[in-house]
């Protein structure tokens, strides 16, 4: 069946939370942003700004604003998520595709990745003016995420249909339609 590939590559997208020394070229962070620019976006607006981060002295402080050990701090660059809400009132959606692309793009690639960081949670606006202070990033910039990018030193098993695959959260025509025979469904 067409897409399989791209079925195989989503499931080989895990989170990494450990990497080696190795360090992710120039042409493979540009390749990243690149990937970024290509995600779809409310009405073609291009909100975002990606702010990437390769000095191990901001990373180890972004790692203790951010409250996480020690994955940003080991990465060989940590890409931030920046988006213009004067430019689309849908820039976090916009920079959550696109952080997606970045992250589909490094498992492509042999990387890993870790997104980092969560807007919605109680202590954010505290935590983004720090990183907004940081970073120097002006005001009208949002910070929505990072991702941590590297070599993954260790090497997760990909996700499987059977542990991720939910009949119950699978509807057709209406809420309380289910459609729980597509997970039945094998891809080739």
């Amino acid at each position: 069946m067409k897409g399989s590939n791209t079925l195989k590559l989503l499931s080989k997208r895990r989170t990494v939370r450990r990497f080696t020394d190795q360090e992710v070229s120039e042409e493979q962070i540009a390749a990243l942003i690149e990937a970024a620019f290509y995600a779809p976006n409310y009405l073609n607006r291009r909100p975002w700004h990606f702010l990437v981060v390769r000095d191990k002295g901001v990373q180890n402080t972004l790692g203790s604003i951010l409250g996480v050990r020690p994955y940003v701090q080991e990465a060989s660059a940590v890409i931030v998520l920046l988006g213009d809400a004067q430019l689309s009132s849908a820039w976090q959606l916009d920079l959550a595709v696109a952080g997606e692309n970045i992250v589909i793009a490094a498992t492509a690639m042999g990387l890993g990745s870790a997104w980092v960081g969560n807007p919605h949670s109680p202590a954010w606006d505290v935590t983004e003016q720090k990183i907004r202070e940081l970073l120097d990033i002006p005001k009208h910039i949002g910070v929505l995420a990072l991702i941590a990018i590297g070599y993954p030193a260790q090497a997760p098993e990909p996700h499987t249909k059977e542990e991720r695959w939910d009949v119950s959260r699978v509807h057709y025509g209406k809420f309380s339609h289910l459609k729980g025979e597509w997970g039945n469904i094998k891809i080739k």
